[in-house]
């Protein structure tokens, strides 16, 4: 059919010739309608984009574009099946049909639209659609200049942004739970990273949270995409105290011991801290290098020994040094003096005794001071001080750790008492409220003794309060109050003759 040409008119003519030769001749004509058939298909999205995840809800739009009514119209897509069928469309006619879908990543759909016209001429039409899907992503990694730190470390955290997306991000900002805000970051591209840092110092075992938050949007095909996108991440930072305890004692009592003897030392080393120690050295400075400990787990402890032969007083200064895994030294010191004495050389105690007070009334609390002494030239143990007070006029308000009894507080003191020290004793007495008129000497004596205290001279020591009480004014009565008189009027005659004598001379 040529086209353009509607409708085709047709005329079939017919001649012939009779035997005689005639000419005989017909014509007809036929009138042909020229149909055109046809459909289109137009396939749109809501949204037009969107991320992963989202619902896209398509429409396809099927019109039959011919000149003659179509039927059996069927439409199909490769994604989503068979989406509908109109069994009858008018020609310039259109229907929309709809489905719906969950994308999770950027889809092209192809879909046909196929009928048939009245002859069963079948036509069709396609459209595609691309949809595109994004999938904003972040993510934030953590860590820390150090994991292991002493307390009041400054500790320098790292924090590695990543855009883990398609989608490009804006306004990054990222936060610590601790440490407050970190930063901005203003664009981040699909794929980039950026690093931020912060400082901190640290003092005990912490755990930091850092938290990303990003925004995504933009326009594709008339629609809008925006939200945001978070992440989080954890760095733990612990805190050790590493410490080392270095203990001296030796065999030696206190009271030391004679010269020429062998003393053994021992030296009690302890890890202290919460970490192990390793390459631990104990020196001494008059013993030198007393060993080496390999390890030491936290709270164990290890002995060592050395022994010498002392020939005078002698102060050891022990120092055990350490190192934790850091390599961090930790170290500590100890000393232990260690007297020396000529064998059988005595003690010599002397004591000294002093009140709070010179003068008391009744009632009045007397604190008394005892300063006892080692003036010899060998320790003393085991020796008594007895205070022998006045019960008559006072009592007992503290014994100082004294026993009282009949009179006399005693104290039993184990000592030593090394040459050339000395200590104190406090005790408490009250002046009783019935004391006798007048002056009246408290006397309390003290006496240290020790079995070989040759001088007993300086042993005892004597201190004296007086307790005044005034007597009381009574009225005079009997002979008193007649003595009283006759006085009274011998000095008042010896008034009156002086007063006529001055009148007669005057």
């Amino acid at each position: 059919v040529p086209e353009g040409v509607d409708p085709i008119d047709n005329t079939a003519s017919a001649m012939g010739y009779d035997l005689l030769q005639g000419v005989v001749a017909d014509d007809d004509s036929w009138t042909v309608d020229v149909i055109h058939p046809a459909i289109e298909v137009l396939k749109a999205a809501e949204p037009a984009a969107a991320v992963a995840g989202t619902e896209i809800t398509y429409t396809f739009t099927v019109t039959n574009t011919g000149d003659v009514t179509l039927f059996g119209v069927m439409v199909h897509d490769d994604r989503l099946g068979h989406v509908g069928e109109i069994a009858e469309l008018g020609a310039g006619e259109s229907v929309t049909l709809t489905a719906s879908a969950v994308l999770t990543e950027t889809t092209t759909n192809v879909v046909v639209a196929t009928g048939y016209d009245p002859t069963e001429f079948v036509v069709s039409d396609s459209d595609e659609l691309t949809v595109p899907i994004y999938n904003p992503g972040i993510s934030i990694l953590k860590s820390a200049s150090a994991t292991v730190v002493l307390p009041g470390t400054e500790v320098t955290y790292f924090y590695t942004v990543t855009n883990t997306g398609d989608i490009a991000l804006f306004n990054v900002a990222v936060t610590d739970d601790i440490l407050g805000p970190i930063g901005m970051i203003a664009l981040l591209a699909p794929g980039e990273s950026v690093i931020l840092t912060a400082s901190g110092i640290i003092s005990a075992d912490t755990v930091n949270v850092a938290t990303v938050f990003g925004h995504y949007g933009s326009h594709e095909e008339e629609a809008v995409i925006h939200g945001h996108v978070t992440a989080e991440a954890d760095e733990e930072v612990v805190v050790i105290n590493p410490a080392i305890q270095v203990v001296k004692s030796s065999d030696a009592p206190e009271a030391g011991v004679p010269v020429g003897t062998l003393v053994n030392y021992t030296f009690t080393v302890t890890n202290t801290g919460d970490v192990t120690l390793f390459g631990i050295s104990v020196d001494d400075d008059h013993l030198g290098h007393i060993g080496d400990i390999a390890e030491l787990a936290p709270g164990a402890s290890q002995v060592l020994t050395a022994s010498a032969v002392l020939n005078e007083t002698t102060t050891n200064v022990v120092v055990a040094v350490g190192y934790d895994e850091l390599e961090n030294q930790v170290s500590d010191s100890d000393e232990l003096t260690v007297r020396t004495f000529l064998p059988f050389t005595p003690p010599d105690l002397a004591i000294d005794k002093v009140a709070d007070k010179d003068s008391a009334q009744p009632g009045d609390v007397v604190e008394y001071t005892l300063t006892y002494r080692n003036v010899g030239q060998g320790g003393a143990s085991d020796f008594t001080i007895v205070d022998n007070y006045d019960e008559r006029y006072v009592t007992v308000v503290d014994a100082g750790g004294g026993i009282v009894a009949d009179g006399e507080i005693t104290w039993s003191i184990a000592g030593p008492l090394l040459p050339g020290e000395s200590a104190t004793i406090t005790y408490k007495v009250k002046v009783k409220s019935d004391m006798p008129s007048g002056s009246t000497n408290v006397d309390n004596v003290v006496v240290i003794s020790h079995p070989d205290d040759p001088d007993t001279s300086n042993n005892t020591d004597t201190e004296r309060v007086v307790v005044r009480v005034n007597a009381p004014f009574l009225p005079f009565t009997g002979a008193e109050a007649l003595l009283l008189v006759a006085l009274a009027v011998a000095v008042g005659l010896v008034g009156l003759g002086v007063r006529r004598l001055s009148r007669v001379y005057g």
